[in-house]
């Protein structure tokens, strides 16, 4: 026993340690016009490249002058050679200012996300270049509606699937009388009931989503009808409603018929049709948008088997709790009612562990495919509900063990380990609901031994960034970075480090004092992320330690490269680099 669950415990190490594949919800590779990129005003369409496949339906690409006028010709789609690609026409001719792009689309997991990239038509002006930028992007934390609706989902899944389970493989008392208690009835309805509730809701709920529109607006026929049939959700949302309507005429025959072999039949069906409601949920969640088809198959599976595993585990733990011990008081005998009772507890038991293993080993599938690195677990929200929900399972797991040390002894029956155990898994289950509605941390570029997490090759003109010093990262704001470079010390401090104009506190520093002999200092902010073009910024040497407004440069969440250029009247030039992470 001590061996099987040390392996589990490594299993969980190994899911922290090697986490190296990546897949988030769709963001921004390239576009044209590229973030704060000059053109021309003959510009005749825009286009935004996505890392995945997006989905056909509820688009959005809007081009707007400096007054928030659209000077698009509001046709936004898909490119039909290449589904990565929105585009949009723009009228001509394009007067000279700043004009930004707004962009909705769908991932392939069902996730809408957007945000805002900004150009210039002719030579950008100082009140262009600030105060026009903004973003639309969301939060990285789900909505109570969403995680609300998840937890029925799952809560009802593993209750209505654990029981059954349970009554199939577990239960002692194989008669038909038991099928015709009220409160196995009852429960069972219950469960399929939360389940049925909670598939219904999220047809609603994905409109919102999608359509940008509340909960009065969710019931629109044309919005319900496009969520249905032109993206990857409705497939899978018919065949979970198709699923629980036969489980809820199967049961109604379960609780009536007077066959002990169509009860067995019937236990084969209705398990055989969870089984597949729990593959098609894998289909509309993170493991849909690996971008690689064949690592997407080993997602979808692991994400399968994660699922069906830990409800049956969850549900069984009720049907331990509730309906095993009224299942052995049919034996007169009180020995034979605890010797039936902890047979049946062990037998569970060896089954769970095998469950246990299931869940640990797709948990590290999944972790290596939607984690980017060690570091995403303590600098992200999804690596940081990882952590608690593989936490919680190990408190389970302690709770597992110490009931099979009781189930040797054979002593009273268990409550209170049991009790406990199924809390935590309604808790694991909770952590579930909150975690498949973040987003996973969007893949870092290239990283060379060596080096520092440069820009990859694809997004700094075909050469990968270099440098034998890494780069201080900011990501408190309160916080004000040093860094020495020949003969001069640069001080930053970014506020609010967030989407949107952040204020620059820049100096640079001689002996311990402001520097008087510069001539000029300049920026260069890129995203290292992903190809979103380089803003340019003049700083004013009287704004050097006041702080100075950036609007434009911060429109993704996602890391920025700033470099700091310095020339002073000795015509020694100074550079410097620093890394942001806007949240």
């Amino acid at each position: 026993m001590k061996q099987k669950i040390s392996a589990f415990l490594a299993l969980i190490f190994f899911s922290l340690m090697f986490a190296s594949f990546a897949s988030a919800h769709a963001f921004v590779v390239q576009s044209n016009p590229a973030q704060n990129q000059q053109v021309n005003g003959n510009l005749k369409q825009v286009t935004i490249q996505f890392n995945e496949e997006i989905q056909p339906a509820f688009l959005t690409l809007e081009v707007l002058d400096q007054k928030g006028s659209r000077v698009d010709t509001d046709h936004a789609q898909r490119n039909k050679k290449n589904r990565t690609v929105l585009e949009n026409g723009v009228k001509k001719p394009l007067t000279s200012g700043y004009y930004r792009m707004n962009w909705k689309v769908v991932s392939a997991d069902g996730h809408a996300v957007h945000g805002t990239i900004g150009f210039h038509v002719g030579q950008p002006t100082e009140s262009a270049a600030n105060g026009q930028a903004s973003s639309d992007a969301r939060s990285d934390l789900p909505g109570v509606d969403q995680v609300v609706i998840k937890w029925l989902i799952y809560l009802g899944l593993s209750f209505f699937f654990g029981i059954l389970f349970f009554l199939k493989f577990f239960n002692p008392a194989r008669n038909l009388p038991i099928y015709h208690q009220k409160a196995l009835q009852r429960t069972l309805w219950s469960a399929a009931g939360i389940l049925l509730l909670g598939v219904l809701l999220a047809l609603p709920l994905q409109v919102t989503r999608n359509a940008d529109v509340n909960w009065l607006h969710a019931f629109s026929g044309k919005a319900v009808g496009e969520t249905l049939m032109a993206t990857s959700f409705g497939t899978p949302w018919f065949l979970q409603i198709s699923s629980l309507i036969l489980c809820i005429a199967l049961l109604f025959w379960l609780f009536r018929t007077r066959s002990e072999r169509t009860v067995r039949g019937l236990l084969w069906v209705l398990i055989g049709l969870l089984f597949v409601f729990s593959l098609s949920k894998a289909f509309i969640g993170h493991a849909a948008s690996t971008e690689d088809q064949e690592l997407r198959l080993w997602a979808v599976a692991a994400d399968f088997l994660h699922l069906s595993a830990a409800a049956i585990w969850i549900g069984s733990l009720l049907s331990l709790l509730l309906f095993l011990p009224r299942s052995v008081k049919n034996n007169d005998s009180p020995e034979l009612q605890k010797k039936i009772y902890w047979q049946t507890l062990h037998r569970f038991s060896n089954v769970a562990l095998l469950l246990v293993g299931v869940i640990f080993l797709t948990g590290l599938i999944g972790t290596l495919i939607h984690l980017t690195s060690f570091r995403a677990f303590y600098t992200s929200i999804y690596g940081w509900i990882i952590i608690i929900k593989a936490a919680l399972l190990l408190i389970m797991l302690l709770f597992a063990l110490y009931s099979n040390m009781r189930a040797q002894k054979q002593g009273d029956f268990l409550r209170k380990s049991v009790l406990g155990e199924l809390l935590i898994g309604l808790t694991v289950l909770l952590a579930a609901a909150v975690l498949t509605n973040v987003s996973p941390p969007v893949p870092k570029a290239a990283v060379d031994e060596g080096t520092f997490e440069g820009f990859s090759a694809k997004f700094n003109n075909g050469k990968p960034t270099k440098t034998a010093h890494p780069p201080t990262v900011l990501e408190d704001p309160k916080k004000t970075i040093r860094a020495k470079e020949k003969s001069y010390v640069l001080t930053l401090r970014v506020e609010p480090l967030k989407l949107g104009p952040n204020t620059l506190y820049l100096d640079v520093l001689d002996h311990g004092r402001r520097a008087r002999n510069l001539q000029q200092v300049v920026l260069k902010i890129r995203c290292i992320d992903m190809d979103m073009g380089e803003t340019k910024v003049q700083v004013p040497l009287a704004k050097l330690g006041k702080g100075f407004v950036v609007n434009d440069a911060f429109d993704m969440k996602h890391r920025f490269l700033i470099n700091v250029h310095v020339l002073d009247k000795d015509y020694q030039a100074v550079d410097k680099d620093f890394i942001v992470n806007i949240k």
